[in-house]
């Protein structure tokens, strides 16, 4: 088999290559476990410009699996392109200069599993060193195929963006994991296989970067951590390993964004309330219905409305002119041919969540800078808020964190507890 590598002499040789541009993907032991509780199983490996594919093992029954330094591998290839970064980052940190082609092809490898790789998943699931039975010429096979897809490797500036800040970020935030209150745990979630992503009574969280709206979802072995119910009591699952939870969540933070469109800061409930002489709960359903179902509802009284409404407006009508519509921040582009059944305020709604993945993205990095060797982490990334594991003596931090993510006009609240489900607003 030519294209397997696994003795020294033939290590040798492949290190001799003069490689331009490369695919390369790490094989975990098995693709049902959390990539921080798994091991590398073997490299595949594609030159993209002679169109030849390598796999080496490191832990296969069918190979000799010589001994190699990963990160010396890496530093052979002038160009890497992967396939999800995010996870590729917890095999090596050599991935760190990758591009991420996933996010131009947004592909599932479980759909190019052949029936050998469908039956040893269907039968050993949970088998920790599951693909190392599994032939070794299937794992080619399987890359070899999903390769195939790639019409081409020149990415677009949104991959780029997404490759370098969107991925680093989100392997930051979910390579920390959460402690667990084992008991709470047990009692109000069943997992496919605790061993996936639990570990010392810690459970890793893993985002899933590819969709529509840029906007990341995080769900995984059954458990929505974006979606945690506030009511039933099972965020009490969830407690610090270091002293305390602090909350950290952005203020009107979508009507915040909208006012940076139109140049005009968003009004405030309290002016909403005044206006049409209704509750603050109330004027925040009606701000709800407006951005994301075009709902005037008394709201054309007021000037800014008015303003954000001819925005959608012209908006639909540049759309519909160019035939795409673009995120100034993160050069995401949102293609007419691509969107399907699109209407303008379905099309707003994307843009306007496209905008908060980018912004945040940018002001988490720049708190996750301040934290470097602190032990104080961002657990958890939630949209409109952040949740810290935070170290009590270091709590100076939080007027940096504070000064952090307000610039340029935002406002935030703080909680703060000693579980995920009793928070306190902090005054």
């Amino acid at each position: 088999m030519e294209f397997l590598i696994e003795t020294q002499d033939q290590l040798d040789k492949f290190m001799h290559k003069d490689f331009k541009e490369v695919f390369i993907v790490s094989i975990p032991q098995n693709y049902n476990y959390h990539p921080a509780l798994t091991k590398i199983n073997s490299f595949y490996i594609k030159d993209l410009t002679l169109n030849q594919s390598y796999i080496i093992p490191l832990k296969h029954t069918e190979a000799l699996n010589p001994n190699i330094d990963i990160e010396q591998i890496l530093s052979l290839f002038n160009t890497i392109y992967t396939f999800d970064k995010k996870q590729q980052l917890y095999f090596s940190s050599g991935f760190d200069k990758a591009i991420d082609i996933k996010f131009d092809f947004d592909l599932d490898y479980r759909e190019f599993f052949c029936p050998t790789l469908n039956h040893f998943y269907k039968t050993y699931p949970a088998l920790k060193n599951l693909n190392a039975l599994i032939p070794i010429v299937k794992l080619y096979e399987l890359w070899n195929n999903i390769t195939k897809q790639f019409k081409n490797t020149n990415p677009t500036s949104y991959t780029k963006f997404a490759s370098d800040k969107i991925t680093n970020v989100l392997y930051n935030i979910e390579k920390n994991p959460i402690m667990l209150d084992k008991t709470e745990f047990d009692h109000y979630f069943n997992t496919y296989n605790q061993s996936y992503n639990i570990f010392d009574n810690t459970v890793y969280s893993q985002y899933n970067l590819y969709n529509t709206t840029t906007r990341p979802s995080n769900h995984f072995n059954s458990i929505n951590f974006l979606a945690l119910n506030k009511t039933n009591g099972e965020r009490k699952s969830f407690i610090p390993k270091n002293d305390i939870f602090v909350e950290i969540d952005f203020s009107a933070y979508h009507p915040t964004l909208v006012g940076k469109l139109i140049n005009e800061n968003f009004i405030g409930y309290d002016k909403i309330m005044t206006e049409l002489n209704i509750e603050k709960q109330q004027a925040k359903q009606k701000v709800f219905r407006f951005l994301y179902g075009g709902v005037k509802e008394g709201l054309e009284k007021i000037d800014w409305f008015e303003k954000v409404f001819y925005f959608i407006e012209n908006m639909w009508e540049k759309f519909l002119k160019e035939g795409y519509l673009e995120n100034p921040i993160s050069k995401k582009m949102f293609y007419k041919d691509q969107l399907g059944d699109i209407n303008k305020q379905k099309l707003f709604n994307y843009y306007l969540q496209s905008l908060e993945t980018s912004t945040s993205i940018n002001k988490i990095e720049k708190v996750q800078n301040l934290l470097i060797n602190k032990n104080t982490k961002i657990i958890l990334y939630v949209y409109d808020s952040i949740l810290l594991d935070m170290d009590k003596e270091e709590r100076f931090l939080l007027k940096n964190i504070k000064d952090i993510l307000e610039e340029d006009g935002f406002k935030i609240g703080l909680s703060y507890g000693t579980n995920y489900n009793e928070l306190k607003k902090l005054n």
